[in-house]
């Protein structure tokens, strides 16, 4: 029972510490999970992770049940799932409860709005190159310039977030301009990117407006070309 006990402790101090979503808590798992408690490798981890955002649900959740059934099998998945998602359960019921006497209140709306001006958009990219590799950790990355000419993968795309196959080829610019703030160098950074790293930038930061690879893909004719696009591939 104390085993049980632990999991569930543990994964609710992550729950209740972990603020911006799955990618956040990685960070605090790697702290718990693998550097206090040894339930996983570090590899075996990051494996779970990129598991988590190949399937339904949410990545945190995902994950904290692949450690856990690890740990102790079904129940201990079971175990870790509910500790996680304890603290925010309670939380959010308690706003639920109180939320709806004060909606209207000028103090709560202007609140809302200085939280969502403080919400970050975030994308991490690394690109090999002849060179070695193009590496960003863009920080509200936005777009400022793109080539009227096209450019595209010979075979398409795919993405771990889209556990399906979904063939056909995505145009993108072949030459962008992207302006952030670059956590790796802790400045505001202007990005001319072009060819394969041009693609990887605006395919990261499709997801920041909830665009896949797939929607950008023509659905009549999948396969149609452009004679004058880059070819990649």
């Amino acid at each position: 029972m104390n085993l049980y006990c632990d999991l569930f402790w543990t994964f609710s101090k992550i729950g209740v510490c972990t603020f911006g979503g799955g990618y956040a808590m990685l960070p605090i798992l790697q702290r718990e999970v693998v550097e206090k408690k040894g339930w996983a490798t570090e590899e075996e981890l990051t494996d779970y992770f990129a598991i988590g955002q190949c399937t339904p649900g949410v990545i945190a959740v995902n994950t904290a049940t692949f450690v856990g059934h690890k740990y102790r099998g079904v129940s201990g998945g079971v175990v870790a799932t509910l500790g996680l998602v304890f603290p925010s359960l309670i939380i959010i019921t308690l706003i639920a409860a109180f939320l709806s006497s004060f909606a209207d209140s000028p103090l709560v709306q202007h609140a809302l709005g200085g939280i969502n001006a403080c919400v970050v958009a975030l994308i991490a990219v690394s690109v090999p190159t002849e060179e070695g590799s193009d590496e960003f950790a863009l920080a509200n990355p936005r777009i400022v310039s793109e080539s009227v000419q096209n450019a595209y993968l010979a075979q398409g795309e795919g993405c771990l977030s889209v556990a399906e196959e979904h063939e056909g080829l995505v145009w993108r610019h072949a030459r962008i301009t992207v302006t952030g703030y670059d956590l790796l160098r802790k400045d505001f950074i202007r990005v001319r990117a072009e060819g394969y790293t041009a693609i990887c930038l605006q395919h990261e930061i499709d997801h920041l407006s909830g665009i896949l690879f797939y929607d950008r893909i023509n659905k009549d004719d999948p396969w149609k070309e452009d004679p004058q696009a880059e070819v990649i591939g």
